[in-house]
C-alpha cells in the first residue's frame, strides 16, 4: 500500500502594502510629476521659440535668394499668413505683374513661387509687423480698399499689425477687403530690402469653388483649381488686354477673394501668444480672457455667416505690451544684407 504525503499548502506569508504606504507612494509620484511638468513646459516653449527664430530667418533668407536669382527683373517677398485656429506660415512670392483698379491705382501683384517650400512656425508662435504712423489710412467712398482699413487700427500712431489672411468667407466672392497682411520685400538682382514700394497684392486663392460657378470666375483659364501654376496664371490675367478693369479687379484686384492686400515692413515682432496675454494683463488690461476660440489668436471674433470677423480692440494694448513689457523678440531687416537682426530695446 502506497503512502502519500499530505502537505498543508501553506508557505511563508507575504506581507501586503498598507493603505498608508500606497498613499505615500502616490503622493511622491504626484509631487515628482508636478515638479517636472513646469520644467518640461518651459523647455518645450524655449525649444519652440528657438525653432520659430530659425524658421523666420530661413523664410526671409529664401525670399532674398529668390529676388537675387530673378531672371525677369521683378522683386520677391516673404509673405506672412495666418488662418483662424491655425499657425503662422511664410511663403516666398514673386512679382508677376501690375493690376490697375477702377480708381486708376496701380499695384504690383505677387504669386507664390513653388520652388520654395512654405515655412510654418511652431504652434502659438505669432508674428506681427510694424506699421509706421500714416501708413494706415481710413477708407472712404472714393478709396474703399486700403491696407488694414475700416477702423481696424489707429491711423495716427504706430501699430503692430497681424496677418489677417484667414478672416474672410472663402465661399463668397469680393471678400478681398477683409484680407490684409505684410511682407518683407526685396529688390530684384540686388537683394536690397524695399520699403518704399507701397501696397501690393498677393495671390492667395480661396480653396473653395462654389463661387467660381458664376461669371467672371467660371472661365476655366482663370480658375486656380484648374491651373496649378499660379505664377503663370496671374501673369496671364494681369496682362490680358481683353479683360476689363472691373473684371480684373474681381479676379486679382484688391476686391478679389483670392488676393490679400500687403505692404512691405522692415520691423517684425515674434511672440508666444500665451506670454503676450500675460503681458497685456500686466500692462493694465483686466478683461482679456486669453486666446480667442473663434480667431485662434489675441483678437476676439464674431461670425457672419459662420465666417470669423475679428475685433481689433486689443491693437493698442498689443503695441504697448511689445514696447513696454518685453513680451516679444524684435527683428530688424538689414537694408543691404537682408538678414534679420535682433532689435535692441532702449529702457528709459
Amino acid at each position: 500500500m502506497t503512502r502519500r504525503t499530505v502537505t498543508s499548502g501553506i508557505g511563508p506569508r507575504r506581507s501586503a502594502y498598507t493603505l498608508v504606504e500606497v498613499l505615500a507612494v502616490v503622493v511622491i509620484i504626484g509631487l515628482l510629476v508636478a515638479a517636472s511638468v513646469p520644467a518640461f513646459n518651459a523647455m518645450a516653449k524655449s525649444s519652440n521659440a528657438a525653432l520659430a527664430d530659425t524658421q523666420l530667418r530661413l523664410a526671409v533668407s529664401a525670399a532674398r535668394d529668390a529676388a537675387i536669382q530673378s531672371l525677369d527683373g521683378r522683386d520677391a517677398a516673404a509673405v506672412f499668413f495666418y488662418d483662424p485656429n491655425g499657425r503662422i506660415s511664410v511663403e516666398v512670392h514673386r512679382d508677376v505683374g501690375t493690376v490697375t483698379d477702377s480708381f486708376g491705382r496701380s499695384r504690383s501683384i505677387f504669386a507664390r513661387d513653388p520652388a520654395f517650400e512654405t515655412v510654418q512656425l511652431p504652434r502659438r508662435q505669432h508674428v506681427v509687423g510694424l506699421a509706421p504712423p500714416a501708413s494706415i489710412v481710413s477708407s472712404s467712398d472714393s478709396d474703399p480698399y486700403t491696407w488694414y482699413s475700416a477702423g481696424r487700427y489707429p491711423t495716427d500712431e504706430t501699430s503692430w499689425v497681424f496677418p489677417e489672411t484667414g478672416f474672410y468667407d472663402p465661399e463668397t466672392a469680393d471678400e478681398g477687403p477683409y484680407r490684409s497682411t505684410f511682407m518683407v520685400r526685396f529688390e530684384a538682382v540686388t537683394g536690397a530690402i524695399s520699403t518704399e514700394s507701397g501696397e501690393a497684392l498677393v495671390y492667395a486663392p480661396s480653396p473653395e469653388i462654389d463661387f467660381r460657378q458664376g461669371a467672371p470666375f467660371n472661365v476655366a483659364s482663370r480658375r486656380p483649381d484648374r491651373n496649378p501654376d499660379h505664377l503663370r496664371l496671374v501673369r496671364t490675367m494681369a496682362s490680358d488686354v481683353t479683360m476689363t478693369a472691373a473684371v480684373r479687379e474681381r479676379l486679382i484686384g484688391d476686391l478679389a477673394t483670392d488676393t490679400v492686400l500687403a505692404r512691405p515692413v522692415r520691423t517684425i515682432a515674434l511672440y508666444h501668444v500665451s506670454d503676450m496675454v500675460k503681458a497685456i494683463r500686466a500692462s493694465g488690461a483686466t478683461v482679456l480672457r486669453g486666446v480667442d476660440t473663434v480667431t485662434g489668436c489675441l483678437y476676439t471674433g464674431w461670425r457672419r455667416n459662420d465666417t470669423p470677423r475679428p475685433d481689433f480692440a486689443w491693437a493698442s494694448e498689443l503695441a504697448n505690451a511689445i514696447s513696454e513689457e518685453d513680451a516679444a523678440e524684435l527683428y530688424f531687416v538689414d537694408r543691404y544684407t537682408g538678414s534679420l537682426s535682433h532689435l535692441a530695446r532702449t529702457n528709459d
